[in-house]
């Protein structure tokens, strides 16, 4: 096992009402004694990809379930999957936001480049399931996802990103997602997508202190309809800028589809991409009404 004394940070609790930007505010916990470090698998020449899915496994085995990325750069060939079956616990915690980088290994994918084939990043990292989950606990703080997908950054060449930064898939009757003091830059598509549309909800998400810059598509998308109601979402301390790059409908800065959704003190920026009106916040009708709660919110350049 791995000991650190390090910090992470939750955000605080708060304010007012509607239309005035905020600066992200953070109280300092601490890492678990004891844990698992990427660094304890493979060498320096192992694949980040293999390293990091050797780290989760052994983790999952152990009583606090938490995964330590020392600073680094990270290059990934796959997706980082937490599919670890019908109940799941892990927690995915890096040494500070700035230091540690996720991004797609580009030597390796161009290298096995072919076409329509060949390996992809679809998203970064992805929680889902073959079957419905029966207990969710999982977070992923303090670091940097950048999918440097090459159409957002203006360029020709492709880094083969296909989808979005964090993603939930299958859903879940009990439990918690936690996404806190992460960076997510260049997606395909969503910077945060929570989707599932088999009739699962996911309840109790939590997204704060974020820094969500060029994405494809929406800055966090959760509307997907549930049979059960998706109920308790917190997106809090958010700055959301330059959204619906490569979108050429209508891309919205957060769209949502929750019985109960509490938003407040967030900065939202559209971005440059073609056509369609967007909205910052879409609250869209749930399966039981819904009863969203927006504050302390700050938009530019929607036409809603």
């Amino acid at each position: 096992m791995s000991k650190l004394a390090a910090s992470i940070f939750r955000p605080t609790t708060l304010v007012l009402v509607l239309i005035f930007g905020t600066q992200a505010s953070s109280n300092p916990v601490t890492l678990p004694t004891e844990y698992v470090s990427v660094t304890d698998f493979g060498n320096v020449f192992s694949p980040a990809s293999e390293r990091i899915e050797q780290a989760i496994a052994a983790a999952e085995a152990t009583e606090h379930k938490t995964v330590f990325f020392p600073n680094g750069t990270y290059a990934l060939r796959e997706t980082i999957s937490l599919n670890l079956g019908a109940d799941s616990e892990i927690h995915l915690i890096g040494e500070s936001r700035d230091g540690v980088v996720l991004v797609p290994d580009k030597a390796y994918l161009e290298a096995n480049y072919n076409g329509a084939s060949g390996p992809r990043v679809e998203h970064m990292i992805n929680l889902t399931s073959t079957s419905v989950f029966n207990s969710v606990d999982v977070s992923i703080q303090n670091m940097t996802v950048d999918m440097l997908d090459q159409q957002v950054l203006g360029q020709n060449e492709t880094y083969r990103t296909t989808g979005h930064g964090i993603r939930i898939g299958q859903g879940w009757q009990t439990g918690q997602f936690t996404v806190n003091e992460v960076t997510i830059r260049n997606t395909q598509v969503y910077a945060v997508g929570i989707q599932d549309r088999d009739g699962h909800p996911k309840s109790n998400v939590t997204l704060s202190n974020l820094n969500i810059e060029n994405t494809g598509s929406d800055g966090i998308d959760t509307k997907e309809a549930s049979g059960d109601g998706n109920q308790n979402l917190v997106i809090r301390d958010v700055n959301i800028n330059q959204i619906g790059i490569l979108d050429s409908g209508s891309a919205n800065g957060i769209d949502i589809r929750y019985t109960d959704a509490t938003i407040e003190r967030v900065n939202l920026v559209s971005g440059p991409g073609a056509g369609g009106p967007r909205t910052a916040i879409a609250v869209r009708p749930g399966d039981r009404g819904d009863n969203a709660t927006v504050s302390d919110v700050f938009g530019r350049g929607f036409s809603n």
